[in-house]
């Protein structure tokens, strides 16, 4: 394994752990950071509302690596599988920055946000 695919698993399984932490504490709106800086955008808003599921996105981007080191590069089974749920989780990511869809994956007090696609388009 190379030492910059070593450090990405670390920083991957590091981040995961914090979103154990941090994660709830956001969902409850207990989180002292301001949220939603003056001038701070729509994808910025669009990573508020990704940060709760961010860190198992991340953990899970530091399993299919170490699968993948683990299988010496081979399409294992296992690594098809870790693979698929990982662009699945990617495609959530992205429904919920862009278009703030599936609602029960956003914090409540973030849910009436429009998404990214809508403050583009002034629904904000």
């Amino acid at each position: 394994m190379s030492a910059g695919l070593v450090v990405s698993v670390i920083v991957c399984f590091v981040a995961f752990a914090l979103s154990l932490v941090i994660g709830p504490r956001i969902w409850r709106n207990k989180w002292d950071y301001a949220w939603d800086p003056a001038g701070g955008g729509a994808m910025w808003r669009g990573f508020v509302r990704i940060t709760p599921i961010g860190g198992p996105v991340l953990g899970m981007t530091g399993l299919v690596a170490v699968i993948h080191w683990l299988g010496d590069g081979r399409q294992t089974a296992s690594f098809a599988v870790a693979s698929v749920i990982w662009v699945a989780m990617l495609v959530v990511v992205g429904t919920i920055v862009l278009f703030n869809r599936p609602k029960w994956m956003v914090a409540p007090h973030l849910r009436r946000q429009p998404g990214a696609v809508g403050e583009w388009l002034g629904r904000g």
